[in-house]
């Protein structure tokens, strides 16, 4: 995305992405993902950054914290059906993530395609 002027951090990595929390800021948009809608990691990230910058949570329906994050896409996951394979949740992952950019871009920049 750095043809769009658009850093993106894609981390799962805990200790990796505490090091990056003090350099978000209100101009960064962060995306949390959490499949089963009960992950811990992603609850504790989404309260300490929910304030400081936009909020965008993907993940379960039945998700406990949503109300944390500004925006909140609810899908109904299988999840013993979509995790079996480490490729297949990679793939579908980025897959989701390029969707939700390629729309990002589509809307910003909707007022200048009409005009």
């Amino acid at each position: 995305m750095r043809w769009q002027n658009v850093n993106i951090i894609s981390e799962s990595d805990i200790i990796s992405i505490e090091t990056y929390l003090s350099t978000i800021t209100k101009d960064d948009t962060v995306i949390l993902i959490t499949i089963s809608g009960t992950n811990k990691i992603i609850l504790e990230l989404a309260n300490k950054l929910s304030g400081v910058t936009k909020l965008l949570g993907i993940g379960d329906k039945g998700c406990k914290f949503k109300e944390t994050f500004d925006n909140y896409i609810s899908i109904t996951f299988e999840e013993s059906n979509l995790w079996g394979i480490n490729s297949i949740k990679a793939q579908l992952t980025m897959q989701s993530l390029d969707y939700i950019f390629v729309n990002w871009i589509i809307y910003k920049n909707k007022e200048k395609i009409i005009k």
